[in-house]
């Protein structure tokens, strides 16, 4: 039976980084494109967070009504969304209360997702090169390492980032 690997992402960061965006947009405006939409894992976090994105690139107000506005429910509710919740607003209201951390993590939050993001690439290639080893295409395989190498040190730089963040934090908060 072959193990199947967990692609989910540091769900912490995703829902602190848009609770963050939503409350506090100025605190977030600094990292708002160190994140893509497509690096979150969660949908409903990925939609605000491209929302958010979109009213801050066109200088239009960021709160809780204006994403609500901007937000279709069949961008979040559903199946791969929020299922539970029946309005658009009460699915960002619940996202939102997912988030633990402060805005003051926001860049902790964003080098965290960025990170995992490349660790999840990375896991992909490696599968891939693995099918190709299985598979007797070795010259594919060869050409994925060297992707995967590649992907190996970015998700290490990614790694360092977010460490040296946190640690800039805890030296803040450290009397």
């Amino acid at each position: 039976m072959a193990l199947k690997r967990n692609r989910q992402g540091d769900l912490d960061a995703e829902f602190t980084l848009v609770r963050a965006a939503v409350e506090q947009p100025r605190m977030v405006a600094s990292v708002l494109e160190m994140v893509h939409p497509d690096q979150f894992t969660d949908p409903v976090c990925a939609r605000i967070w491209h929302v958010v994105q979109k009213l801050s690139r066109s200088g239009r107000p960021v709160g809780f009504d204006e994403i609500v506005k901007e937000l279709k429910p069949a961008d979040i509710l559903g199946a791969d969304g929020c299922s539970g919740e029946t309005t658009v607003a009460d699915c960002v209201g619940q996202t939102i209360s997912d988030g633990s951390g402060t805005p003051d993590e926001a860049k902790w939050c964003a080098l965290r997702i960025r990170a995992d993001a490349h660790r999840r690439a990375l896991l992909d290639v490696l599968d891939r090169c693995k099918q190709a080893v299985v598979g007797g295409r070795s010259k594919d395989a060869k050409s994925l390492l060297g992707k995967a190498s590649s992907l190996g040190e970015a998700y290490h730089e990614a790694q360092l980032d977010a460490t040296r963040e946190l640690n800039r934090l805890n030296r803040r908060t450290t009397p």
